[in-house]
């Protein structure tokens, strides 16, 4: 067997240094090899590379592959299955399980254990038990989230993270919820297709989602033509109202435009509804944005 020299070329992870070197026949020299595993779980491959100045095959892999167990992992037991109404909050209940070896022992479930910018509360002890075919001991504790409302509406996220003893994180989970708007149009939007619509008019209900009552102060737009008659200007949880277009159709493309609905509604000043008119025809239903885009 002919001496030649050696290093090692990590593809994915960690390998030890190896300086250049000269083997003799019959010698070997010590490879490392590191697995960088972080949050992660699953099956880990780590591929390194030594490479030589010669001999039938020059280049060696050293393949190396394992099975991570992640060191805390949040699951969900009951998410949140709809939006939150405003000003409301939610409990929403999480599974909580950490691991560990003999010597390393799973991170301990309570109190300085979990960093989250929401609300939370530990419910009920912390249950151990120990899995005899992977060697691994485990602790299970349920954890109690708040979700808030706020008055902004739309989509909310938070990060929920477990600690060791040392404050590193060991297990992450983002908590995802929707805030429902305080009112609410229905339709969205209104399309003027035909005679008949623009004629009668198309409605559009707005309705509050926290049973508070409220006023319509004003329903305006830019649109030339069309006209827009609230139901009245007392205070109620649900109001109505009916947009009719008197103006010119095109045929030659569509007509874009809004209606801005104001109202006293604290959580909800400002409410917006579409509105499109296309070439007229003489028949046709009433339809609202999203029928149309089908």
């Amino acid at each position: 067997m002919s001496e030649g020299s050696r290093t090692g070329s990590p593809s994915c992870g960690d390998v030890s240094a190896i300086p250049p070197s000269v083997i003799a026949p019959g010698r070997s020299i010590e490879v490392t090899v590191t697995l960088r595993i972080g949050l992660g779980a699953g099956q880990v491959l780590h591929v390194a590379e030594i490479e030589t100045e010669g001999g039938e095959n020059p280049n060696v892999e050293l393949r190396t592959s394992a099975t991570a167990h992640a060191r805390a992992t949040v699951e969900e037991v009951d998410e949140p299955s709809g939006p939150l109404e405003p000003g409301q909050s939610r409990r929403v209940e999480y599974l909580v399980r950490s691991f560990g070896l003999a010597g390393d022992p799973p991170p301990a479930l309570g109190d300085g254990s979990i960093r989250c910018g929401l609300p939370t509360d530990w419910v009920g002890a912390p249950t151990g038990r120990k899995d005899d075919e992977s060697g691994l001991d485990e602790v299970r504790r349920a954890l109690a989230v708040t979700l808030p409302a706020s008055v902004e509406p739309g989509p909310r996220s938070a990060a929920l993270e477990v600690v060791d003893g040392g404050g590193a994180v060991v297990g992450r989970r983002w908590l995802a919820w929707v805030v429902a708007p305080a009112l609410k149009a229905s339709p969205s939007g209104l399309i003027f297709a035909t005679d008949a619509q623009a004629a009668e008019g198309l409605k559009v209900v707005i309705r509050g989602h926290d049973g508070r009552t409220f006023r319509i102060i004003s329903a305006t737009t830019e649109l030339a033509g069309l006209k827009v008659v609230v139901d009245g200007d007392d205070a109620r949880p649900i109001h109505q109202l009916t947009a009719r277009f008197d103006g010119p159709a095109r045929q030659d493309g569509s007509r874009p435009g809004e209606i801005v609905i104001r109202t006293d509604h604290p959580g909800q000043p400002v409410v917006k509804v579409a509105v499109l008119v296309t070439g007229r025809g003489t028949g046709g239903a009433p339809r609202d944005a999203k029928e149309a885009s089908r």
